[in-house]
């Protein structure tokens, strides 16, 4: 847990026992909580149907690798996204990663030709996903093609993936290259 708050850009962070944690290991910083809606929110009240960051505040989480750990002090490989301050409730865990996997040049087509409607069921909704990057670090999609998919790549958690000069063709599905979670993802020039 940090606790010392250091501002966005930092790139070190003070917390109350390291043990455990070591260079190059993969970490998740997050918290959620409404005393972080002021700073963040930038003083602007959420909107009624915005129930759980009313509710239970905003959620912060940031996808790291770890360069350094010295005493009680954590240097991450790049800057802080977020500001962490000391006072709202945020944990440290480290994950696994897999690193350096990438899809290139290939063409990837389903039997998806329904015509799609929007949570009908699972198979409209994700029966016919092509790629999902699960926890990844420093992975790409590239100069691929998608045919008759429901989800042509997905990323879901992990850092510093790419998804770039990509095409999705056919029967259009649930919806294009997503990032659910995850930290310095990138997704560009899909057609």
């Amino acid at each position: 847990i940090p606790v010392a708050t250091a501002d966005q850009g930092n790139d070190t962070i003070a917390v109350n026992d390291a043990r455990g944690f070591a260079r190059g290991d993969y970490v998740l910083l997050r918290m959620q909580s409404t005393r972080a809606n002021q700073r963040v929110l930038q003083g602007k009240i959420p909107r009624s149907i915005w129930t759980d960051v009313r509710d239970r505040g905003v959620a912060l989480a940031e996808y790291h690798r770890i360069r350094s750990v010295v005493g009680n002090r954590i240097t991450f490989d790049r800057p802080l996204l977020s500001p962490v301050d000391a006072s709202w409730p945020w944990t440290l865990k480290k994950v696994a990663m897999i690193e350096q996997v990438g899809f290139e040049d290939l063409c990837v087509e389903t039997s998806f030709n329904d015509r799609f409607e929007h949570h009908k069921d699972a198979r409209h909704d994700s029966g016919f996903n092509a790629v999902s990057l699960v926890n990844t670090a420093d992975s790409w999609v590239t100069n691929s093609c998608f045919r008759n998919v429901t989800a042509p790549v997905v990323i879901r958690g992990g850092m510093a993936n790419s998804i770039l000069l990509n095409r999705i063709e056919g029967n259009p599905g649930h919806f294009g290259m997503q990032v659910e979670y995850g930290t310095r993802n990138l997704i560009g020039l899909t057609v």
